[in-house]
C-alpha cells in the first residue's frame, strides 16, 4: 500500500507510515517517539538508508540543571553580601538592560519627527 519505514528496538519492529512532503515531492517524513531509552534504528525500506540514534533517560540531564541553579544561587548570595564566596567570581558587569543615552536619543528623534509632521500639516492647511 503506502510508503513506510521500519523502526527497531531490542528486536521489536514498528512500521512507520511515511507522508510525502508537500513542498518537496521527492522527500518523505514520519514521526517516531521511542518509548524507552537506548539505541534505536530507523530504516527506509529493506535496502534503504538507516539512521541509528540514542535516546536518553528522561531524567538524564537533571544534574546539569541542578548544578547551574546551584551556581546561580551561590553567585547571587555572594553579590547580596557584597563579596564573592570562595571559588566563585562575581560578574564583571551587570547591566540593568536600559541604556539611558539610547532612550534619550530615541525620545528626541520621536519629538523631532512629530514636530516636523505637525509643521508640515499646518503649512499644507494654511
Amino acid at each position: 500500500s503506502g510508503a513506510h519505514a521500519k523502526a527497531e528496538f531490542e528486536n521489536h519492529e514498528v512500521q512507520l507510515p511515511l507522508a510525502e512532503d508537500r513542498a518537496e515531492p521527492h522527500q518523505w517524513r514520519t514521526t517516531f517517539w521511542p518509548r524507552r531509552a537506548g539505541w534505536h534504528k530507523v530504516q527506509l525500506g529493506s535496502d534503504g538508508a538507516q539512521i541509528d540514534f540514542f535516546v536518553q533517560e528522561a531524567n538524564a540531564w537533571s544534574s546539569l540543571g541542578t548544578a547551574r541553579r546551584t551556581r546561580a544561587t551561590q553567585i547571587a548570595a555572594a553579590q547580596s553580601q557584597g563579596r564573592a564566596s570562595a571559588g566563585f567570581q562575581q560578574p564583571e558587569h551587570v547591566s540593568a538592560g536600559v541604556n539611558v543615552g539610547v532612550v534619550i536619543a530615541l525620545y528626541t528623534l520621536f519629538l523631532a519627527s512629530g514636530s516636523y509632521l505637525w509643521l508640515e500639516r499646518r503649512r499644507a492647511s494654511g
